[in-house]
């Protein structure tokens, strides 16, 4: 759903970082990831909480070598976000 905000959430260590990324990489590139289908390349913006920078590069990374895509595959169209030096957003 394009312009749409998806929000996932879960106990730790169930794959949400990982599915993410792999939405993220296959919805910039045009291609489909299962049942999630994108109509074309599309832009993409990831915010994501749990992890740190490195550890969000390290994971687009590994998603980018095991698809052989070169980061240059993405032109402008993803975007990595994260909370950077603002503190804690939300505490349950």
């Amino acid at each position: 759903m394009r312009g749409a905000v998806t929000v996932v959430s879960g106990p730790g260590s169930a794959g949400k970082s990982s599915l993410m990324v792999s939405w993220a990489t296959c919805a910039t590139i045009g291609s489909a990831f299962k049942n999630f289908k994108v109509p074309g390349a599309v832009r993409v913006a990831t915010y994501n909480v749990e992890d740190d920078a490195d550890e969000q590069k390290r994971r687009f990374s590994a998603t980018f070598r095991r698809l052989g895509l070169e980061l240059s595959a993405f032109d402008d169209r993803l975007a990595i976000l994260g909370p950077h030096n603002v503190g804690t957003l939300l505490t349950l």
